[in-house]
Order: C-alpha cells, then structure tokens, then sequence
C-alpha cells in the first residue's frame, strides 16, 4: 500500500543590492487566453560581488479577492476586487498571504508597511523599487516542472513575500548579506564526487502529490562528519534542511563583427549564472522520519506531471555532527571513520 505525499515546504532569505528590474522585460503586464489579465516582475539581488539571486513573482488578476478569518484560518470569505483595501476589509478578516511591504520612507526615515495582494505588489514594487537600492527579501522556495516541445524543464524560483528597504546600505562595512534557504526534502541517493557530497532528492510540490527532482550539494571539506551522517540515510527519508544559495554570475565578454554600420567602443557582455543550493545542516531525523517513503510511492506518480508552467522535534544525542546553520559560527568534530579522506 502506497502512503499518500505530503507537502515539502520551503523559504528563503536575502540581504543584498537590487539589480536588473530596470531591465525591459523585468515587468510584465497582458491578457491570457483565458481572458483575464496577468502581471510578473523579475529582478535580482545581489548578495556579494559574483552572487546574485532572481526573485520571481507571478499572479493573475480575477474578479474576487479571497479572505482569511484572523480568528479560524479560514478562507470562507472573498470580496469583489476594488474593494480589497486593507482598511475597508470586513471586521475579523484579512488578505490571503499578501505580500508585505515597506518600499517608502515617512518623515521619520522608518519603513510604510503596506499589505497587498500579488497582483498589487508587481506593479507597486515595479514603481517603487529602483537598482541599487538595499532590501531584505523573504519568501517561498516554489520547485516545478513542465514540458515544452517534448522537452521536460526543471524550475526553482524564488517567491517573495515581503520586501523592505534596509536601514543599512549594501556599501557599508557593517551591512551583513544574506542568500541561505531552508527546505524539507525527501532524499532518493547521495554520491560523493571529488569534494561534494551529492544529494539528490524530492521536492512534494502540492498536496495533489505532485513532485519533482531536485540537487543539492554539501561542502565534505567544510562539513565532513555531517555529509558522512547524510550518506548513511536510505531512500525516502524526510529532512528538514538549510543552507546557502550559490548563483554564481560569471560575465564573458562577446565579439562582435562590423556589419558594415561600425560597432559601438562600448564592451558587450553576456552574463550566465550558474545555480546550486548548498546544504549547511539539517535537523537529526526522528526515527519514523527514516525512509518514510519507498521507491514505489513515487513510481506511481512518476508519469504526472505538472501544467505548463510560464515563469521539529530533537532526539537525545549529540547534533553536532548534522551541519550548521549558514548563520552561525560552523563547529564540527571529526570522525575516526571517515570514508571521504
């Protein structure tokens, strides 16, 4: 008997400088086939000097805002859209997962918080947030997956759920980056190549029991003992785990040929980035928790796929030995057994 798939939830955090949203096509604003208008920003922050992260947003706009009672959670109540306002909404009600925002300054140089649905917050922050400016960014890790032209295409895009000018710049020496994630994942093998431990794993994306693949790596020179932890897990365990976001920009420059018009004495460059998430550490797995799932609770989905897509308890024990958080100091021990030397 198979067990149902329960979601894997994921976030993220960055501290950083604004980049690419003055780009011609970071904002986008049409009507689908269905008829309803859409909108999507994507921008990056970069986080140090070859580091940048894309965040992506995405929503479409319908006739009706849903609810959530404060009081229950519930989502039993939608009012027409225009009629959403923060300040006009029924008594003991708010705004389904708004994105939370403080994007403008009052007299007294503090943040205006605002809360607006998606949709809102593409076009405000389109207008209200500018390259160079220095923000922290949390959200959702969203991992997907769909095919085009008989090709399947693997996703991981960052979803923002708040943005807020820092009262710090980039610039300063006291400003302090920030690019980690943290994600529940459930583990099909890990390999070690050269200095890697290679962990590939799942991601649940919904509770209809979609997933997809997804790789991460871990550091065996910076966190040997915790990668040897790792290593001796089997298949279908789940895992809570955090880490560092690597999207490493590298720029190459590229030649161009004088098409009889001359060419510009500027330099033309392209930039690729190359996209990795660095697992740092991960909570010690409670025993039902190790291989929780079996190979064939997966292989009866595995032909599912997704719509096209157009963007903890503690046991006793010593934890040293399962990483550290990307925001603390790292201590490790070593192991005697050590099959990675």
């Amino acid at each position: 008997m198979t067990k149902e798939l329960k979601p894997t939830y994921g976030d993220f955090a960055l501290r950083g400088k604004v980049t690419w949203i003055e780009r011609p096509k970071a904002f986008r604003e049409d009507t689908g086939s269905s008829g309803y208008t859409y909108r999507g920003l994507s921008f990056g922050v970069k986080t140090a000097d070859d580091n940048i992260v894309a965040v992506d947003m995405f929503q479409t706009k319908f006739d009706e805002v849903q609810l959530q009672n404060i009081e229950t959670k519930k989502r039993d109540k939608k009012v027409s859209y225009g009629e959403h306002d923060v300040e006009d909404l029924p008594d003991g009600y708010r705004l389904f997962m708004p994105v939370n925002l403080g994007l403008e300054k009052d007299d007294k140089g503090d943040n205006i918080k605002k809360q607006l649905i998606q949709y809102d917050a593409i076009k405000y922050i389109k207008d209200n947030l500018k390259n160079d400016q220095s923000v922290f960014i949390f959200g959702s890790n969203r991992f997907s997956e769909y095919e085009k032209d008989g090709n399947t295409t693997l996703q991981h895009q960052f979803e923002p759920r708040g943005i807020y000018l820092t009262s710090d710049a980039y610039e300063d020496e006291k400003f302090t980056s920030q690019a980690t994630f943290k994600q529940t994942i459930v583990l099909r093998k890990t390999e070690k190549k050269e200095n890697r431990l290679i962990v590939d794993a799942y991601i649940i994306t919904d509770k209809k029991g979609n997933f997809v693949p997804h790789r991460f790596y871990v550091d065996i020179t910076k966190y040997k003992a915790f990668a040897m932890n790792l290593h001796k897990l089997k298949f279908g365990s789940i895992l809570n785990v955090e880490g560092i976001i690597r999207h490493t920009v590298t720029q190459k420059q590229v030649e161009t040929k004088d098409n009889g018009w001359g060419e510009s004495p500027e330099p033309r460059t392209n930039e690729t980035v190359k996209k990795e998430l660095e697992i740092t550490k991960a909570e010690k797995p409670k025993k039902d928790d190790e291989e929780y799932y079996s190979k064939v609770d997966f292989t009866k989905k595995v032909e599912k796929k997704q719509e096209d897509n157009p963007f903890d308890e503690k046991e006793e024990g010593n934890d040293n030995d399962w990483g550290s958080s990307p925001t603390e100091e790292d201590i490790f021990e070593e192991d005697e057994e050590d099959p990675f030397a």
